[in-house]
């Protein structure tokens, strides 16, 4: 069972799949990270939110993965280096 939940919680989704399943019906939002524990000394760095509207999604707001990018792909939609940092999911889908 740790070892399951270990697993989840170091890699909760495959982002690539997750987002490539959405086709890009999002939308996209910038911040600078304060709020955030997780910071490398990266002065080429940039936290995005991506934000899914789906048909279910209640009173609670949009969804949002939120990931850390870097390098040459950081602005890029697919970029394989970018670093799940949240997930606020409020809908089965």
């Amino acid at each position: 069972m740790i070892l399951k939940l270990t697993s989840f919680l170091e890699n909760p989704i495959d982002l690539q799949e997750f987002k490539t399943k959405k086709n890009r019906d999002v939308t996209i939002s910038v911040n600078d990270g304060l709020e955030y524990q997780y910071h490398l000394n990266i002065n080429d760095s940039i936290f995005y939110g991506y934000n899914f509207i789906t048909d279910n999604i209640g009173t609670k707001g949009v969804n949002e993965i939120v990931v850390f990018k870097y390098g040459e792909n950081k602005h890029k939609y697919e970029d394989e280096t970018e670093i799940l940092i949240e997930l606020r999911i409020f809908n089965k889908d």
